[in-house]
């Protein structure tokens, strides 16, 4: 069996400084939330005269932040990994990451790029880390994308849908021209902390499960024991686990007897251990 419990705190980290992030704030303590986290703590950048976006804060209010922290970059991640005097360290930190026909898409690009109020973030980006593929086939297409695992990936071809079973590393995925990314990092559903750098190989978008840890529950009858102990007694004998192995022969030395009291283990079970040892 499983079972699932809250992890006892989660870290939110909310970029700031330049813009205001609160569909984060949302999307990241939501899910908390609804798992059962008793405590989340956030900590976010100030803007430049040191105060904090109003809209951050009324987000942090309405999803049930519990500790709002002034504080960006490595240093506020280190704090809510390892704690300091004033922050808590967190059992699990999330946040989001950061890090196209060739020529009408460029021209598109730098066009966009122009009118954009962040133009030299948005240039810069793309100079570091923008790249266009062309491919033969959707099918070579895809494998491109494969092997980028994008936190986001847009399809803008016929048939869109028939495409997506092609896909299997992207963090989200929006199927058609009216897809538009912004609709999922605001109002779609599908949380927009995602997989970045590469990861959307291994791991998946924000989700209640995130917050959330399982325990292994193993309950065994007699009958059960009789019938995996050879196999749990060869395996430890293979490893030089003498003890292991002994454990599961006292009792199935006492289910083959039918002895209940686990008190009269050691005198019903001299010899448990069936299997050769080398000294």
């Amino acid at each position: 069996g499983q079972k699932y419990t809250p992890i006892e705190k989660a870290g939110v980290y909310v970029p700031g400084g330049t813009a205001a992030y609160p569909s984060t704030v949302l999307m990241d303590t939501i899910p908390a939330k609804v798992a059962g986290v008793p405590r989340v703590v956030m900590v976010t950048p100030p803007q430049r005269d040191g105060s904090l976006s109003a809209y951050t804060l009324a987000a942090a209010a309405l999803a049930g932040v519990d500790e709002v922290y002034a504080v960006g970059g490595a240093q506020a991640i280190g704090a809510v990994a390892y704690g300091t005097e004033s922050i808590p360290a967190c059992d699990k930190i999330v946040g989001p990451g950061n890090a196209t026909l060739p020529g009408r898409v460029l021209a598109a690009v730098e066009r966009l790029v122009a009118q954009s109020p962040r133009e030299d973030v948005t240039r810069a980006s793309l100079d570091n880390r923008g790249v266009i593929v062309v491919a033969d086939t959707l099918d070579a297409a895809a494998e491109a994308v494969n092997v980028v695992a994008p936190e986001h990936l847009e399809l803008h071809c016929e048939d869109a849908m028939g495409l997506l079973g092609k896909i299997r590393n992207a963090g989200a995925i929006f199927v058609g021209a009216w897809s538009s990314e912004p609709l999922g990092d605001y109002v779609a559903g599908p949380n927009h902390t995602l997989p970045t750098g590469g990861t959307a190989r291994f791991s998946n978008p924000l989700g209640v499960y995130d917050f959330q840890k399982r325990s292994s529950v193993i309950s065994y009858t007699p009958e059960g024991l009789l019938a995996d102990a050879p196999a749990v007694q060869a395996m430890a004998q293979a490893e030089g686990l003498w003890a292991h192995a002994l454990s599961v022969g006292m009792r199935r030395r006492l289910a083959e007897s039918g002895e209940k009291r686990y008190e009269d283990a050691a005198a019903a079970c001299e010899g448990a251990n069936r299997v050769a040892w080398p000294r």
